[in-house]
């Protein structure tokens, strides 16, 4: 018999404010996640993602972003090994990250890095630093493919900050994300963006201050095209989603701003999503982004892969 993972209570509280906030902006309050990873409404599904957890808005499911952040409630971990070079000169990183959907509007978030030494170097990996974020969706829309969140996300320094990259701050975003499935030609309905803006506030002993970042992913989902629009994709093209991401920082204190682009290959499935990234920065030093850079991007949906070795998982 195949062992059942209990559903925690879903809370009834509300927050009053962000429900006003919600019904100002005609959104409306989210639905228990296993709605919101309900069976398509039109087409039928042929790349089996939407017989899945993941959460959706109507029939918008949403990449899981190399650079934005992301308004989804869901269960996974993520692993962003890349290789950065600027000029002659090499460096390894792996970001990991665990993500726990809590309720169906609240999910938490622990995430680290482990920095590679140089490739003419023959040092150690070392722990860059750790953060602790809390996601809430406050507001979703399935006719309208919305989805509306704020995080609140806590970084802290591996060891003393005059030798982490990652000082102690507290940072505060607010994502939304947006499907075109209601617009009237079918060839545009698999395009969706992906944005937040946030404020990155360091404390003391900071190198460079506080930043006003943005993020916009532009996306077009060959699945949605071939499932949902109900357009004929071959089948070793129904999993991508190319996409183009974007990033400015903007530096309070120096007046300086840079970021960088990001070119991607997108593969998602029912129990995982691989990513295969280009970037490339522009702008002042204060980008936070050394040099050009590849990134690979792995995400395990980890609530699928439970049910795909046998239990019977809830969404939460």
């Amino acid at each position: 018999m195949p062992a059942v993972l209990q559903r925690r209570p879903r809370s009834l509280s509300s927050a009053i404010i962000v429900a006003a906030a919600a019904a100002a902006a005609g959104i409306a309050s989210p639905a228990p996640a296993q709605e919101i990873s309900s069976a398509p409404a039109v087409g039928g599904s042929k790349t089996g993602i939407y017989q899945s957890f993941l959460p959706r808005a109507g029939n918008r499911i949403f990449i899981e972003p190399l650079v934005g952040k992301d308004a989804d409630i869901d269960n996974q971990v993520n692993f962003v090994p890349y290789d950065q070079w600027a000029g002659e000169g090499h460096a390894w990183a792996v970001p990991v990250s665990v993500e726990k959907r809590i309720t169906s509007r609240f999910s938490v978030e622990a995430a680290t890095q482990l920095d590679g030494p140089p490739a003419e170097s023959a040092g150690a990996w070392t722990d860059a630093g750790w953060g602790l974020q809390g996601k809430y969706l406050f507001g979703l829309s399935a006719k309208r493919e919305i989805m509306a969140s704020a995080i609140v996300k806590g970084d802290a320094p591996a060891g003393p900050p005059l030798f982490s990259q990652t000082p102690w701050a507290l940072n505060e975003y607010l994502v939304f994300n947006k499907g075109f499935g209601d617009l009237p030609q079918n060839w545009l309905r698999p395009l969706a963006l992906q944005s937040d803006v946030g404020a990155e506030s360091p404390f003391a002993d900071a190198p460079d201050g506080r930043f006003l970042r943005t993020d916009l992913v532009v996306e077009y989902s060959l699945a949605y095209l071939n499932d949902i629009v109900g357009a004929p994709v071959p089948p070793g093209l129904r999993h991508v989603t190319p996409a183009v991401e974007w990033r400015n920082r903007d530096g309070w204190e120096q007046g300086e701003d840079g970021g960088f682009l990001s070119w991607e290959l997108n593969w998602q499935a029912k129990t995982w999503q691989l990513s295969l990234a280009y970037q490339n920065p522009y702008g002042a030093a204060v980008s936070g982004f050394a040099g050009t850079q590849v990134q690979l991007y792995l995400t395990l949906y980890y609530d699928n892969l439970l049910q795909r070795l046998g239990f019977d998982p809830t969404p939460y």
